[in-house]
């Protein structure tokens, strides 16, 4: 008998062995989990006698299904409890005590200077940022790229308070759909445990073969942080 069930906490790696056997693009059980555990709605068919998964469908929707740019050239969250929320872009728009805060506070840049973080926002081909209904900015993101066929997706944080509501997720939709990013056809990053905000979205682990990990290489000209983001 197959039982269907609209969430994901339960699923294990094991119920999705063999899932896409066969498939051209095949993902590993871990990726598949990643994309379940981090859509905003999922229906998951699950076959009682194997207790394997045997189909799903996912849905990314909250806080980025509709949106509309207003005459200031804000953006809109219109769905559920963004109503009131934006996304703006521009090194103008962002309050850089508040990111400087935050990103002083991560494991990939602990410490930072704000004028470091101004400096790489101004130098950056996007900068955008998160506010709340009252005008509070709570999440920050940049993209450094030749808005041509390449681009780094860098220092993507939203205030805790904030957090596990989509708006990480968000801005990272709003980046990779921007119409002056529309010919990048590589998108890179790195995250320590944020896999669930990025695998909807397609990005995909470098491990995976279709990856090509042997073909990157890194220069830096300092130690790396401590499981390192950038």
């Amino acid at each position: 008998m197959i039982r269907y069930i609209d969430n994901a906490t339960d699923t294990t790696t094991e119920q999705l062995h063999g899932f896409s056997v066969g498939w051209r693009n095949t993902r590993s059980p871990k990726e598949h989990l990643a994309l379940l555990q981090g859509s905003d709605h999922v229906v998951v068919a699950m076959d009682d006698g194997s207790g394997r998964v045997v189909g799903f469908i996912t849905a990314l929707c909250v806080g980025i299904l509709r949106m509309r740019a207003d005459e200031e050239g804000d953006v809109e969250m219109k769905t559920g409890i963004y109503a009131g929320y934006a996304l703006r872009e521009g090194c103008e728009s962002m309050d850089f005590a508040r990111v400087t805060a935050w990103l002083a506070a991560s494991y990939w840049s602990p410490g930072i200077a704000r004028e470091i973080v101004e400096r790489g926002a101004r130098h950056s081909a996007l900068v955008i940022g998160a506010f709340a209904p009252d005008g509070t900015q709570v999440g920050f993101a940049r993209v450094i790229s030749d808005c041509t066929r390449f681009a780094y997706l860098a220092d993507v944080i939203v205030d805790e308070a904030y957090r596990g509501q989509g708006i990480g997720r968000a801005m990272v939709r709003y980046a990779v759909e921007h119409p002056e990013l529309a010919t990048v056809i590589t998108w890179a990053l790195g995250t320590r445990d944020a896999h669930g905000v990025y695998t909807p979205l397609g990005f995909r682990v470098m491990t995976d073969p279709e990856c090509h990990l042997e073909r990157w290489m890194v220069r830096r000209t300092a130690p790396w942080p401590t499981d390192a983001q950038s």
